[in-house]
C-alpha cells in the first residue's frame, strides 16, 4: 500500500520536500546571520524570530479567504511557491532591515498557505487510499527535510554568509518547476482515470 501510494503522489511528496527544505535551509543559524549582515543585538534577534512566529499563526486565519478566492489548491501552490523564491531571495540580499521585514513576512504568509494547499491536494489525491498512511508519509518527507537542512546550511555557510538563503531559493523554484510540468491538478485527473480503468 505504501509502495502505491508512494508512486502515484511521488511528485507531491517532493515538492513538499523541496518546500520544506527551502525554508529550513534559510532559517539555519538564522541569528548568526542577522548579527554579522545587520549588526543587531540578540534581543533584536529574538523579536525578528518572534514576529516570524507571529505572522505564520496569523497567516492561518486568512488561509480560508485565500482557498475561496482561488478555488485551486494548484493555482495557490505555484502562486505562493514563486512568493516564497522573491521572499527568500529578498531576504538573502537586502541591505536594509526594513525591507528584510517584509519579505520575512511575505515567507510566513505564503508557508502557511503552501502547508494547507499541499495538505488539501494530498488528501484529495489519496481520497481512496488510506488517510493514515498517506499522513505518515507526509510527515515523514517533512522529518527528511529537517534533518538534512541543518547539515546543508552549515557547510554552504562556510562558503558563503548567504549560500544558505541562495541555495533554499534555488530548491523552492525547483519544486514550482516540478508543479508546472507535473501540474497537481493533471496528476488529479490522471488518478481517477486508473481507478476508472481499475474498475
Amino acid at each position: 500500500m505504501k509502495k502505491a501510494l508512494f508512486s502515484d503522489m511521488w511528485d507531491l511528496f517532493l515538492v513538499k520536500f523541496l518546500l520544506t527544505f527551502s525554508v529550513l535551509l534559510y532559517r539555519t543559524n538564522l541569528g548568526l546571520v542577522l548579527e554579522q549582515r545587520f549588526d543587531i543585538t540578540p534581543k533584536e534577534i529574538g523579536y525578528l524570530i518572534s514576529y516570524s512566529g507571529i505572522v505564520g499563526t496569523a497567516s492561518g486565519f486568512g488561509v480560508g479567504k485565500v482557498a475561496d478566492f482561488y478555488r485551486d489548491d494548484s493555482k495557490v501552490m505555484i502562486h505562493f511557491t514563486v512568493l516564497l523564491v522573491a521572499a527568500i531571495l529578498g531576504m538573502t540580499f537586502t541591505p536594509y532591515i526594513w525591507l528584510y521585514v517584509v519579505c520575512q513576512t511575505v515567507m510566513s504568509f505564503s508557508n502557511a498557505n503552501l502547508r494547507v494547499a499541499s495538505t488539501n491536494i494530498a488528501i484529495e489525491r489519496g481520497r481512496n487510499k488510506e488517510t493514515g498512511v498517506l499522513m505518515g508519509l507526509n510527515q515523514s518527507v517533512i522529518s527528511m527535510g529537517r534533518i538534512g537542512a541543518p547539515l546543508l546550511g552549515g557547510l554552504v555557510q562556510e562558503v558563503h554568509l548567504v549560500g544558505a538563503g541562495l541555495v533554499g531559493a534555488v530548491f523552492a523554484l525547483l519544486a514550482c518547476a516540478i508543479m508546472v510540468v507535473v501540474p497537481p491538478e493533471r496528476s488529479d485527473s490522471q488518478a481517477v482515470g486508473k481507478e476508472k480503468k481499475e474498475l
